[in-house]
């Protein structure tokens, strides 16, 4: 990999992130209100100006923590109901089952089995894949800080492993399989073009991950990241690149931490995930596989860097239809004024 090729998209990529990260810290303010608010804290300077005041009362009463529960709780019955699937699959009134259109009673019967077992099949997949616990953390964010962020489907590559006996000996048999997958995304970690007047409509959704080495290292053996670039950017940064964040800092105060605080090595790496518009030479330039047939322009990518020097350590094209980004929102209170929504 050369550096001097790749420096253009390194630098743009960079500058876009720090920007976005510059540009959010105003919603980064509210959100930490609305995290004193649910804890039951008073901000730094008004809890100041209450104990400048002898006899003040310092109490909180939590209607925030109250408010959000009450309504984790509405939610989480319209999502799980009873505790049972509250879905299914049911085929059309003339189903085209095995590429042939029929109205025969045998055809629809035979769409209506294949409807129940592709049913069990996704709820299997979802309940793999820990969807409840996901779905509990995409909508108490939202109702605590305004939005909700899933991130998915994807898919990964499973090892599924069991026992057996091969001449007369017991051993394990590993199979691979690719497995679909959903993540929850905190919304510290996501960061979109701060421009755009829609989540749905922004020219770049970014998250930030936080990285120890082993991850780093884990990264390098999957054939789609670049390998040489992980391993040179470790060799010169032993001790990680990352800093602590202002959100980062203010959070460590609200109700973990005492106030005087202070972490000064974080021992990780900031690697950022991108999704966005690129132009196609930058990718192609970058090692991205584009077929020559693309002509010049932009295209739908996902990128990985690190956020410290821009480096690119991944660099494709966006792998679903349309250019559509794995990421959805939930934002029970929107704002046509701000890019996120309000909190309860």
């Amino acid at each position: 990999m050369n550096d001097s090729i790749n420096s253009a998209l390194c630098r743009r990529l960079k500058s876009q992130f720090d920007l976005d990260k510059k540009d959010r810290q105003p919603m980064e303010d509210q959100w930490l209100q609305d995290q004193r608010d649910y804890q039951g804290e008073y901000d730094p300077t008004t809890l100041k100006n209450i104990r400048s005041r002898p006899g003040s009362c310092e109490s909180f009463v939590r209607l925030p923590r109250t408010k959000v529960k009450t309504v984790d709780a509405r939610i989480g019955d319209l999502i799980t109901g009873s505790g049972k699937r509250n879905w299914e699959m049911e085929p059309t009134p003339v189903p085209d089952y095995d590429g042939a259109t029929g109205v025969a009673k045998d055809d629809f019967d035979k769409a209506k089995i294949a409807a129940e077992k592709m049913t069990a099949e996704v709820y299997d997949q979802l309940v793999e894949a820990k969807y409840l616990k996901i779905y509990r953390d995409v909508y108490h964010s939202a109702h605590k800080l305004g939005v909700g962020i899933l991130k998915g489907p994807l898919v990964m590559e499973a090892v599924d492993k069991r026992w057996s006996v091969i001449d007369g000996q017991p051993a394990i048999i590993e199979s691979h399989t690719v497995r679909p997958y959903v993540e929850f995304c905190p919304v510290w970690d996501y960061y979109p073009e701060m421009a755009a007047r829609d989540l749905y409509a922004t020219e770049r959704d970014q998250q930030r991950h936080l990285m120890t080495k082993g991850d780093l290292y884990k990264l390098a053996q999957r054939p789609d990241f670049i390998k040489e670039a992980i391993l040179e950017h470790i060799g010169s940064n032993p001790n990680g690149d990352a800093e602590w964040t202002y959100w980062e800092q203010q959070i460590m105060t609200i109700g973990r931490f005492d106030a005087s605080t202070k972490q000064t090595d974080l021992k990780r790496y900031e690697v950022v995930e991108f999704w966005g518009v690129v132009e196609i030479e930058e990718l192609r330039q970058s090692g991205a596989d584009v077929s020559d047939d693309i002509v010049n322009g932009v295209v739908e990518a996902n990128v990985w860097f690190f956020a410290s020097s821009g480096r690119v350590i991944k660099a494709d094209l966006n792998p679903f239809k349309r250019g559509t980004r794995p990421f959805s929102f939930y934002v029970p209170d929107p704002e046509e004024e701000r890019l996120f929504g309000m909190s309860v």
